[in-house]
């Protein structure tokens, strides 16, 4: 009877810890959670939107070799991942997804960029967010102008749960810039006390509407079957 509860005991201490993951080096612990890989309709994505060609391209190197996203980070990690080993949830679309901020040994700043074709209005993207401190900051720049930019809040603490860019913040308006090719870049800046710092996962990067000429809209249902991947 005694071996039999020990067993038991064992095995419930097995399970638990199994079932618990670490989000960040903060010390911030979290319920692992067993999904398969999503699919969505990928219509509106923008090149490599899902972050599924591999992790960041950090070189230069073309397409062929990783990820359509240039990655900057003051860490030695790689911040394009499937999240569910360490988040303990998965990506809203396929297996990888884009972590911004985080901790690696201190907090991190980081940028995601590409140069893509802007075929229309607005940009949107799924997000996760895990707030500590309601300090760090996530923006998206356009050819290195600032477009948007928002500051973390304690309510924005959806950790669990995908949200549309669009839905919380309106999304990001990208008309000005319509029927150019342009350098497009998502960035987070670290929370400045250099002790915490918040986290947004996201995935699904859209250009929701088609609002350019017929030209340019011709040119997205191109862009939108090489987005099939």
């Amino acid at each position: 009877m005694l071996r039999q509860l020990a067993i038991a005991v064992t095995m419930f201490i097995v399970a638990s810890t199994a079932s618990a993951m670490t989000l960040t080096a903060d010390g911030f612990t979290a319920p692992g959670v067993a999904s398969p890989p999503a699919q969505r309709d990928r219509l509106g994505l923008v090149y490599d939107g899902s972050f599924e060609f591999g992790p960041c391209r950090e070189d230069g190197s073309p397409y062929t070799t990783g990820s359509a996203w240039r990655c900057t980070t003051n860490t030695t990690c790689n911040w394009i991942l499937d999240p569910t080993p360490i988040w303990g949830y998965p990506a809203y679309d396929g297996v990888l997804a884009a972590w911004l901020g985080g901790f690696c040994g201190y907090p991190n700043s980081n940028s995601f960029c590409q140069e893509i074709f802007i075929d229309g209005s607005p940009l949107s993207w799924q997000w996760m967010g895990y707030v500590n401190s309601a300090c760090g900051t996530a923006s998206v720049s356009v050819n290195g102008v600032t477009v948007w930019s928002h500051v973390m809040q304690m309510s924005e603490h959806t950790y669990g749960s995908w949200n549309s860019a669009s839905s919380s913040w309106g999304g990001v308006d990208l008309e000005p810039y319509c029927a150019q090719g342009v350098t497009l870049c998502i960035n987070w800046v670290a929370c400045p006390d250099g002790a915490s710092n918040d986290n947004m996962l996201i995935d699904y990067v859209v250009i929701e509407r088609a609002e350019c000429s017929t030209g340019v809209a011709a040119r997205r249902s191109m862009s939108t079957v090489k987005s099939q991947y």
